[in-house]
């Protein structure tokens, strides 16, 4: 289990020794083994997460227990997305164009599942960009100056760990 631990999560991430590991495991404070397990957990569904971007996760769940945070943001190809024009801009007059909305998803730092993962939210310093996952379409996006309640909440958590 050390070993593997230590290939995923690698060896600045973990204990020094064998025996350091088994003393974290079996008699510290149980809360630096579970934060380790979780990170492991964590980096096995994102790979290229950080510790850091773990931290970070962790603290958005807590905020926001709906959903499952991403950081870094899930992957998704902007290419073959649909943009609801009608919806984001004539019903919510966001004043968002489908190549600001591509840009919002393309450079976020974190994405965000929720409805059981019909949706994906996503946050990137400009904008944010909800994808609708079934229909393969941007339902909605505004812009930074937009940000309010969640969406404001969550990206001071990001500024808080640098990201």
């Amino acid at each position: 289990q050390y070993e593997n631990y230590k290939d995923v999560l690698g060896a600045k991430n973990m204990p020094k020794s064998f025996d350091k590991w088994q003393n974290l495991k079996y008699n510290e404070d149980k809360s630096g083994y579970e934060e380790l397990k979780g990170f492991y957990r964590y980096k096995g569904a994102n790979p290229k997460a950080s510790r850091n971007d773990y931290l970070c996760a962790a603290e958005l769940h807590r905020l926001f227990p709906q959903g499952t945070f991403h950081v870094p943001a899930k992957n998704i190809d902007v290419s073959t997305l649909k943009f609801d024009d009608t919806h984001i801009n004539k019903e919510r007059e966001h004043k968002v164009t489908e190549a600001a909305a591509k840009e919002y998803i393309q450079n976020a730092k974190v994405s965000r599942t929720v409805w059981q993962g019909q949706f994906e939210r996503y946050y990137s310093i400009n904008g944010a960009a909800y994808v609708n996952n079934e229909n393969n379409i941007i339902r909605t996006s505004f812009a930074k100056e937009e940000f309010k309640g969640d969406a404001k909440e969550i990206m001071e958590v990001l500024k808080k760990y640098g990201i």
